[in-house]
């Protein structure tokens, strides 16, 4: 667990010209009294060492998967909640929608109409029409709309 929290410290810290964040880090670690096998596992993350222990080895493929995550690298935080609100956005230029939310790092957004303007014929067409629009921008997401024509609530009141 330490070599996962501690993997990218190198990146946070300020180190010598020509050691990667991986080094920097490792070498980091050690100064600030983690073992051995903790600071083997920041600095093979990236193969610039060999892996000493079956931990340090996991580090690179999970370090990989959470990379793979849409928008954890590649993109400031701030231009990826630029894309996160224009799909908002676009969702909200269509007739009949009320509020548009995106979930999931931007892998789904939920949109929700006003249902005495859009019939639940339509449901199906606008989340098409949504969707089309925003893989013109060159990504992908799922378009879920959602129609509700009434609310319930059941509880019990405290006195």
């Amino acid at each position: 667990r330490r070599i996962g929290l501690l993997h990218d410290i190198g990146k946070a810290i300020s180190c010598k010209e020509g050691l990667t964040h991986a080094s920097a880090g490792a070498n980091a670690a050690l100064e600030w009294g983690e073992s051995e096998e903790v600071a083997n596992g920041i600095a093979c993350h990236h193969h610039e060492v060999g892996a000493k222990t079956l931990e340090a080895a996991l580090c690179k493929p999970a370090d990989h998967l959470s990379a793979s995550l849409l928008g954890t690298r590649h993109e400031n935080s701030d231009h990826f909640y630029k894309r996160l609100q224009s799909f908002e956005e676009i969702a909200k230029q269509f007739t009949g929608v009320e509020s548009a939310f995106a979930l999931q790092a931007g892998k789904q957004l939920m949109v929700y109409v006003k249902p005495d303007l859009v019939g639940d014929a339509q449901v199906a067409q606008l989340a098409r029409a949504i969707t089309k629009k925003i893989e013109e921008t060159g990504k992908k997401v799922q378009v879920t709309v959602i129609r509700q024509t009434s609310s319930y609530f059941v509880g019990r009141s405290f006195e």
